[in-house]
């Protein structure tokens, strides 16, 4: 475990590197990188060989090293499919390889359901069941009504990673995480966020009067931390024990900052790399070789130089702005 961030022996030192993992992802989460840059470049193609090589130098701490490693698993095109089955094969192959190693990360999956870890997904390939017990950490993006458990699936899949399950504030009940913590390890709930850099919609009363917002087609702040309140209030043991997760990006906000550009980075399909995962750009171009993505790592880096994500990052300024509100304030 990694417990200084920085430089050591040349070896830049991360505590979470997201890597995103196809460039044609098919969900249309917004402020994506990959979603903006498919529409500029549609023909575009992950090169699996650079990503899988930095991952080999990442496992045996050549030139960097980090704490975890998290991986989104994406719904493909089927002549995608076979592609990327065969870069987590590899991806697996290299855990199993360099296990012993003291700069092994944890190896961390995110998928929008349980489809995607078994037959349909990725990471359904021959030997799969021996090697998914490199995999620490399963997050799933919403909790889904199954015959089975999911986490009974998941083991029957051979898999036993501990279990997560991301639910957006203002989108569901907040009586409705019973059974989603009767079946995981955790539960974050996930703050519904714009891209990096633009304007969190705040609901107020001239707003609704003038109808400047599209008040049906936006999670308003209000709603979010409103529902906030209600699950530490009716789940306050499953939060003091830890069950319940606030979206980090608000414990931070409210704290001095993020880890955007200090602690951990979004490496994206081309080998580019931003600090934030809802940025639309990236902070540098992108990569030819897996050293190459190294290099990208250490430019996007507050210490080096590289732009700091928080300081565009509206959710702070937005919590201000809604105090304000809430005095009366509002202009």
């Amino acid at each position: 475990m990694i417990t200084l961030f920085g430089e050591r022996d040349n070896r830049i030192l991360l505590n979470a590197i997201l890597l995103q993992s196809s460039i044609r992802c098919k969900h249309q989460c917004q402020g994506c990188y990959t979603r903006a840059q498919e529409a500029k470049n549609p023909d575009r193609q992950s090169d699996y060989f650079i990503l899988l090589g930095f991952i080999r130098n990442l496992v045996q701490g050549k030139g960097i090293a980090a704490n975890q490693i998290c991986i989104s698993l994406d719904t493909l095109i089927d002549q995608e499919l076979e592609q990327q089955r065969q870069f987590f094969l590899e991806l697996l192959c290299i855990f199993k390889k360099y296990q012993r190693s003291e700069w092994l990360p944890e190896l961390a999956l995110t998928a929008h359901d349980l489809s995607l870890l078994g037959g349909k997904g990725p990471l359904n390939f021959p030997s799969g069941n021996h090697l998914r017990r490199y995999i620490n950490h399963i997050s799933l993006s919403s909790y889904q009504t199954t015959t089975d458990s999911p986490r009974a699936i998941l083991e029957d899949l051979g898999y036993s990673a501990t279990l997560n399950y991301n639910q957006t504030l203002g989108l569901f009940k907040a009586g409705d995480l019973q059974e989603p913590l009767g079946s995981a390890d955790f539960v974050y709930l996930n703050l519904h966020k714009p891209p990096l850099g633009e304007e969190y919609p705040i609901i107020t009363s001239s707003s609704r009067r003038l109808n400047v917002l599209p008040v049906n087609q936006i999670v308003s702040i209000q709603s979010q931390l409103e529902s906030l309140k209600k699950v530490k209030s009716n789940y306050e043991d499953a939060w003091t024990e830890g069950k319940i997760i606030q979206d980090h990006c608000l414990t931070d906000s409210l704290a001095s900052g993020c880890g955007a550009n200090i602690s951990k980075v979004t490496v994206w399909p081309d080998g580019a790399v931003s600090g934030c995962p809802y940025a639309l750009e990236p902070q540098t171009g992108p990569a030819n070789s897996a050293d190459e993505i190294v290099e990208n790592i250490r430019k996007s880096l507050v210490r080096n130089g590289g732009h700091y994500s928080f300081e565009d990052c509206k959710i702070s300024e937005t919590l201000v702005n809604l105090t304000r509100v809430k005095l009366g304030l509002e202009s």
